[in-house]
């Protein structure tokens, strides 16, 4: 927001600039700037009005005050949600969410915290649903928020979306070993729910794709100067897989 307002404030700059100029019959630096598009792109040239400079003023004067009134109800939803207070956190989340729409952090919890409610209807779910669809726009390039993402996707029983977007962070960050930690944590609970559902097939089609993740970090690895390791958990977790694996049906 800082380096917006600045941008606004320099091109209100440039408007004022073109009524002083006009005002003593000369032509401005921003008009000859317009003339000069316009013969590019074979358009009339239009003279700027006052209203523009006012309209620019409100957008720099009021997207501040937004950005702080949403860090503001995302602290209130936090003291909330820690007071147990889940549907008034889930109140304070949206409002700060609704001030600040260009923050992911705001719509995933947002859309964590409507699933989480008590007596849900199937609009909210949907409501939630689609927060994160518009969270994962706004994550493309961030590894940590991506991995919330998937495991919101995995918690809504869509197990191939969140997969993907766990596989998606470790793209991203691939020599941040907590990625990879985080995407065979997934993958361990979708084994363990596949036979806890008694889908031994899928459970060990996962297994497989669970133990290739090694191999995808040792390529990773490759190119590390500081080779990660799996921690004692993500080491035990694939044990217990190959483990499986190799006993199933003996």
């Amino acid at each position: 927001y800082t380096s917006m307002g600045i941008l606004l404030w320099f091109l209100m700059g440039l408007f004022s600039a073109e009524f002083k100029a006009a005002g003593h019959g000369k032509v401005g630096f921003t008009k000859k700037i317009f003339i000069f598009i316009s013969k590019l792109v074979n358009i009339r040239p239009f003279r700027l009005f006052p209203a523009i400079g006012l309209a620019v003023a409100i957008i720099v004067a009021i997207q501040p005050i937004n950005f702080v009134r949403g860090i503001s109800y995302g602290e209130k939803a936090i003291k909330a949600n820690e007071n147990k207070n889940q549907y008034q956190a889930m109140v304070y989340m949206g409002k700060a969410a609704q001030l600040d729409p260009y923050r992911a952090e705001y719509k995933i919890d947002w859309a964590n915290l409507i699933k989480n409610q008590d007596n849900l209807f199937a609009e909210n779910i949907v409501f939630a649903d689609n927060l994160m669809l518009e969270a994962e726009k706004l994550v493309r390039s961030d590894s940590m928020l991506t991995a919330r993402v998937g495991s919101y996707f995995l918690e809504r029983g869509n197990i191939e979306k969140g997969l993907k977007l766990f596989d998606t962070a470790t793209e991203l960050k691939p020599l941040r070993s907590e990625s990879w930690q985080q995407r065979v944590g997934a993958y361990f609970n979708v084994v363990l729910a596949c036979f806890a559902a008694d889908k031994a097939d899928k459970g060990l089609e996962y297994i497989d794709k669970t133990l290739a993740i090694i191999d995808d970090a040792r390529q990773a690895n490759t190119n590390n100067l500081n080779p990660f390791i799996f921690n004692k958990s993500t080491s035990e977790m694939l044990e217990r897989l190959k483990y499986i694996k190799d006993n199933l049906g003996k």
